[in-house]
C-alpha cells in the first residue's frame, strides 16, 4: 500500500555513501510534460532563438560584442570596455532553477567578480563571489542554495588586467523541475537535493536527481558523495505531498550497509519494487517508519551535545531535527530512542541520557530506556543523582570522539 509522505523525502545514511541518482516512483495527480533536459547550455539556447537576449555594459569593439560569449563557438569572445563595473547579462526567456554556471576567461579575465540571478531583470540576488579570480574555466555550482531566475548576471568588481572583461563562453545549466504525472515515474527528477556533507562540488547533492547513473554502477559520474563519515543522509525535495509506491537506490561501490528508510530493504543496487543487488539487510520500525528516518540525526544530534557535556530539552531536539518529533506518540518516541542507543556499548550510558525534560531533569523515558537495555536498575531515590553522572560519562566518553 502506497503511503502519504511529506515533500522532503529522507534518506539517512549510516556509512560513508556515494549515491547515483535513482527514481521515487509514483503516480500522483495531474499529467505534464516531460522534464527538460539539464544538460543544455540554456543561455545558448535563448542567444540563438533570441540573440537581443544578451545585453552588456559595452564592448572593445564591435568584433568582441557580449553575444559572441553565447555562440557556442569557443574562438569567438566578448571583450568588455576597460571598466572594473562593466557587465554581461543574458535573458533565459522563462524562470528556471540554475543548476551552474560555466565561465570560460581569455587572458583578460577577472579578479573579483559577482553571478547574480533575477526574475525580473531589475531586482538581483548574488549567488556567486569570486574574490581572487585566476582566470582558465570556471564552475559556479549554486548548490546548496536553490538560485531561480530569468536573467543571469556577470557584474564585474575588478579587473585582473588593464584590459576589459574576455569571455569566450557564458555557459548556465539548469531547467524546470520534472512536474506530476498520472503514470509510473520519477517524482524526484531534477528536484532540488540537499545533504548534511558532501565531498566536493562534483559530487554535490545535485547529482542525485539528475536521472543519470552509469551503466556498471563504478564509474566516477554523476552521483553524491558524502564525506567519510558515518551519519550522513541525502534528501529531495518533492515540491508537494506525494503518493510514493517505491524508492530505488542505485548505490556506487561505497554503499551503506545500513540506514534508515520506511518498508524498504536495503541494497547495495536497486531497493525498492525492483529488486536488484543486495548489501545489508534491515527494516524499520513505526507505524509510518518516522522513528526509523529520525534514529540518526538525533543520535548525530545527541552526540553533538555529549561533546558540550551539557543536557538536551525535548523542545530543543525537536528544532534540531526538523521540527517534526511532536507528532510522534509516545511508543514511537520511546521506540525511536531504543533505535538510537541499538548500537551503544552495553558499558557505556544510553545517548538517550541526554534528553531532559524543561527543567533539566530526567525525562519520562529514561528508567524505562535503562530497563530495556538491560542495564542495572537504579532505585528512585537515587534516579537525579545517576542521570547526572550518566550524563557527566557520556561527556567523558565523547569530548575527544
Amino acid at each position: 500500500m502506497p503511503s502519504r509522505i511529506p515533500r522532503t523525502l529522507l534518506a539517512a545514511l549510516a556509512t560513508t555513501a556515494l549515491l547515483c541518482s535513482g527514481p521515487v516512483l509514483a503516480g500522483p495527480a495531474a499529467a505534464a510534460p516531460a522534464a527538460v533536459g539539464w544538460d543544455t547550455d540554456r543561455a545558448a539556447t535563448a542567444y540563438a532563438v533570441n540573440p537581443a537576449a544578451v545585453t552588456g555594459s559595452g564592448s572593445e569593439n564591435a568584433g568582441t560584442a557580449p553575444g559572441l560569449a553565447f555562440d557556442g563557438d569557443g574562438a569567438t569572445r566578448w571583450s568588455s570596455d576597460f571598466a572594473d563595473d562593466a557587465w554581461i547579462r543574458v535573458d533565459l526567456g522563462s524562470v528556471i532553477r540554475v543548476d551552474r554556471v560555466v565561465l570560460d576567461w581569455e587572458a583578460a579575465y577577472g579578479k573579483r567578480y559577482v553571478l547574480e540571478a533575477s526574475r525580473n531583470g531589475t531586482d538581483w540576488t548574488p549567488f556567486y563571489t569570486e574574490t581572487a579570480g585566476t582566470g582558465g574555466s570556471v564552475t559556479a555550482h549554486t548548490y546548496p542554495q536553490e538560485v531561480t531566475g530569468r536573467y543571469v548576471r556577470l557584474r564585474g568588481l575588478e579587473r585582473a588586467t588593464p584590459y576589459g572583461y574576455s569571455l569566450w563562453n557564458f555557459k548556465v545549466y539548469g531547467g524546470e523541475p520534472a512536474p506530476a504525472s498520472t503514470t509510473r515515474t520519477n517524482l524526484a527528477l531534477n528536484h532540488p537535493a540537499y545533504s548534511n556533507y558532501y565531498q566536493h562540488a562534483g559530487n554535490s547533492p545535485a547529482f542525485v536527481t539528475d536521472g543519470g547513473w552509469p551503466a556498471n554502477l563504478k564509474d566516477d559520474a554523476t552521483r553524491w558523495s558524502s564525506d567519510w563519515n558515518a551519519d550522513r543522509w541525502v534528501s529531495v525535495d518533492l515540491g508537494a505531498p506525494s503518493v510514493v509506491s517505491s524508492v530505488d537506490l542505485y548505490w556506487e561501490a561505497a554503499y551503506a550497509v545500513d540506514y534508515p528508510r520506511c518498508r524498504q530493504s536495503a541494497g547495495r543496487g536497486r531497493t525498492g519494487n525492483g529488486g536488484g543487488r543486495t548489501g545489508g539487510r534491515r527494516c524499520c520500525s513505526g507505524a509510518d517508519g518516522r522513528p526509523c528516518v529520525f534514529r540518526h540525526r538525533v543520535r548525530t544530534v545527541l552526540q553533538d551535545t555529549a561533546r558540550t557535556g551539557t543536557a538536551i530539552t525535548w523542545s530543543d531536539l525537536r528544532q534540531r531535527t526538523g521540527g517534526e518529533l511532536p507528532d510522534l506518540h509516545s511508543d514511537d518516541l520511546r521506540k525511536l530512542l531504543m533505535m538510537v542507543d541499538h548500537d551503544t556499548p552495553a558499558n557505556e550510558p544510553p545517548l538517550s541520557t541526554l534528553v531532559a525534560g524543561a527543567d533539566l531533569s530526567p525525562h519520562g523515558l529514561y528508567f524505562r530506556i535503562r530497563a530495556r537495555r538491560g542495564r542495572k536498575r537504579v532505585p528512585d531515590a537515587s534516579l537525579a543523582m545517576h542521570w547526572r553522572m550518566d550524563v557527566f560519562r557520556l561527556h567523558q566518553l565523547w569530548r575527544h570522539r
